[in-house]
């Protein structure tokens, strides 16, 4: 089911456009999971994720200025349970400086899911300033303690990820 979508095209281009992104992120998804050491059909896992928003702010450049995107990543053994999954990324050149930003946030959900487990975790965000002179990027990641948890909470399994 299609929520929010929005670019600047119209009615079936609209559509289509959604249906590419969905079937990158797939194909991505699909080619992380045969690369990984999981024991789980990379197809199930794929199928399992689903794009939930996007919006794409372009201002006429080769590429779009900010991209806000969400999906929902479900448990692909039954359990109801699953991730939400926050993008952004955000370039725009200025007179004098270099804008840009990109995060990915995680927040889990299903059954008997509640309180601190419902907030958004970190999984990477980048922050780029070039009048930092030192050093104008700042990444920093999730942990493998938060990177397992998901895992956990998504596959049902510890170490899964």
């Amino acid at each position: 089911r299609l929520h929010s979508f929005e670019s600047y095209k119209d009615g079936s281009e609209e559509r289509e456009f959604a249906a590419e992104i969905l079937g990158q992120v797939r194909a991505s998804v699909k080619a992380t999971v045969t690369s990984s050491a999981l024991k789980i059909d990379p197809e199930v896992v794929a199928r399992s994720v689903f794009l939930t928003t996007y919006h794409v702010n372009e201002d006429g450049g080769t590429e779009p200025r900010t991209v806000t995107t969400s999906a929902r990543v479900y448990a692909p053994n039954g359990t109801g349970r699953f991730v939400d999954l926050f993008y952004e990324n955000h370039q725009r050149a200025r007179m004098s400086f270099m804008e840009r930003h990109s995060y990915l946030h995680a927040v889990r959900g299903g059954p008997n899911i509640q309180g601190e487990t419902k907030k958004r975790e970190k999984v990477f965000e980048l922050d780029f300033n070039e009048h930092r002179r030192k050093n104008p990027t700042k990444t920093s990641l999730a942990s493998n303690a938060v990177l397992s948890s998901l895992g956990t909470h998504l596959f049902g399994a510890e170490g899964t990820i």
